[in-house]
């Protein structure tokens, strides 16, 4: 498993390991600096030893050289027996703590020192052997004539000779060994005073590991989590528009954004659940209240038309007219509002939108010629095959055209266009009015009032109704040059929000298909009859554009 050293730490696995790391890091750093530390100072502490050593042996050679030179005494002045004995005892030993010495040595100016000190015990060792060789005391102990001047050569060969040569060797081998003492006591003294400094440093590396992980810990961890454990408190008592705030480690963002995606989910879901409820509530009460307008417009109508008769004055006979139309557009807004409120269940076919824009054209040629507005047809040099039900999208599309026929001015071009993502196909209707001054939210859109002349308030919500239950939805634009355009848009394959499709080809089905007979084929008996009861509302609709009022 691999992880990423550098960079900021936004993960908790991360972390960890740059923490272990750390403390890995620390403990290695401390054993090299106590092995560091620890080697010198063995190594000052073996030299200082050695010195001391070589320093014992060097005084202890002296003092049994002191000792071997009055055995030469005792024998020459005292004819002492034993002291030839003692005098041997002795050379052996200085020679035995002579070897001992060079053992010890590791310098050539310490070896070459010795080997003076050595050179010149070896000159008093000669003049020593000499007088005893040749000096003995007389019967009474008494030294003849010739003795005294031997004495006399002995103190001057001995005691201001080879002795003062070995005491001059001596005295240099004793000043290096004090060289070089104090050198290794000032390198004890350095790592004296460096001990408590590299201690000091590793509490140092190791307290600010401690800062650096609790100060992270808390910005990246506990207040993160704080946030979460707040959020979800709030999204607990209700509060679903709350969020939390994205920030923190990877573990603890990942989880803020799966809970805002839930608290987003259940805010849709509340909506839809209000939105439903007041659905339900609606279709609960709009078909008691169209059964009780239906019946008393029958008759209001019926007895209007059995009025007009040709003998009544034209003043009358306009208002029954007026008394029979308007018995009509509150019969089709009521058929309307009951079509509106029923639910909608889409049985898709492949289609042409081709077929579909047309065929909504047609039923208000009739219209859009008394208006002379003019049809632009952009997008229609190949088919655009698309899984929808025909005969509810023909609904919308109708909606569109009588809403953009209406806006537009006398003589006025009126745009359809039609065109087509990897993901998604679009049909638009576009007017030259004077356009929205704000375009309508039309997510879960109620009914809007309506200032035209049949107009039900229903045209725009039915569209935006028909449109969602395909999965597309529909948007409205404001071009540069004016008027406004109504955009249908609509996946590539049903059942799919248009932000999941892929791009696939531009016909789902073959074009060549008879495309009337799958649809007369599928169409449930509910779906014709509102298409039946749609197509009258709108022919009445849209011929109520010129009629004359009072």
């Amino acid at each position: 498993m691999s992880f990423e050293w550098f960079g900021p730490a936004r993960s908790l696995r991360r972390f960890q390991s740059r923490i272990s790391l750390g403390y890995v890091l620390l403990i290695v750093f401390s054993g090299v600096l106590g092995l560091l530390g620890t080697r010198p100072w063995e190594a000052v502490s073996s030299e200082i030893s050695r010195l001391a050593a070589l320093e014992s042996e060097v005084y202890a050679i002296r003092g049994t050289l002191y000792r071997q030179v009055k055995e030469v005494f005792d024998d020459i002045l005292l004819g002492d027996p034993s002291a030839r004995n003692e005098y041997g005892a002795f050379t052996r030993g200085i020679e035995k703590r002579f070897d001992q010495l060079e053992q010890q040595l590791r310098h050539s100016e310490e070896m070459r020192l010795a080997r003076e000190l050595r050179d010149a015990y070896g000159e008093v060792l000669r003049i020593s052997e000499t007088l005893m060789r040749n000096t003995r005391p007389g019967p009474e102990g008494q030294l003849p004539a010739e003795t005294q001047s031997i004495l006399r050569l002995m103190h001057t060969e001995i005691e201001s000779g080879a002795f003062q040569h070995y005491e001059d060797a001596l005295a240099r081998f004793e000043a290096l060994l004090q060289r070089q003492h104090a050198e290794q006591t000032r390198q004890l003294a350095f790592l004296t005073r460096w001990v408590p400094v590299v201690l000091a440093l590793t509490l140092a590396l190791a307290a600010l590991l401690m800062v650096y992980s609790s100060a992270h810990l808390r910005r990246h961890f506990s207040r993160p989590l704080g946030d979460v454990l707040d959020a979800t408190r709030r999204i607990r008592d209700g509060d679903l528009a709350h969020r939390v705030p994205d920030r923190g480690t990877t573990e603890l963002r990942s989880l803020a954004q799966g809970i805002n995606a839930m608290a987003a989910e259940l805010a849709a879901s509340r909506q839809a659940l209000v939105q439903s409820e007041r659905q339900a509530v609606l279709g609960a009460l709009i078909p008691v209240v169209a059964h009780n307008i239906r019946n008393p417009l029958a008759s209001i109508r019926a007895t209007a038309q059995i009025a007009d008769t040709p003998g009544l004055p034209a003043d009358t006979r306009e208002a029954l007219a007026d008394i029979i139309g308007a018995s009509d557009r509150l019969a089709a807004w009521t058929h309307a509002l009951l079509s509106y409120l029923h639910p909608l269940q889409p049985r898709p076919v492949a289609t042409d939108l081709r077929q579909v824009a047309d065929q909504a054209l047609a039923l208000h040629a009739a219209v859009l010629d008394g208006r002379q507005i003019t049809i632009e047809r952009m997008g229609w040099s190949q088919p655009l095959v698309v899984a929808i039900d025909p005969e509810l999208l023909e609904q919308a599309v109708s909606a569109l055209i009588v809403n953009a026929a209406e806006a537009s001015p006398p003589g006025a071009p009126l745009s359809l266009a039609l065109g087509a993502h990897a993901d998604e196909a679009w049909l638009s209707v576009r007017d030259r009015g004077p356009g929205w001054r704000g375009p309508p939210a039309l997510h879960g859109l109620p009914p809007l009032p309506s200032s035209k002349p049949g107009g039900s308030g229903l045209g725009l919500p039915f569209c935006t109704k028909v449109c969602e239950s395909h999965g597309g939805r529909l948007e409205f634009l404001s071009p540069s040059s004016g008027g406004t355009e109504a955009r249908i848009r609509l996946p590539r394959r049903p059942g799919t929000p248009l932000s999941a499709w892929a791009a696939t080809a531009e016909a789902e089905a073959d074009p060549a298909a008879p495309q009337g007979t799958a649809a007369q084929g599928t169409t449930a008996p509910l779906s014709a009859a509102l298409h039946t009861a749609f197509h009258a509302w709108a022919q009445r609709y849209a011929s109520s554009f010129d009629r004359p009022r009072r």
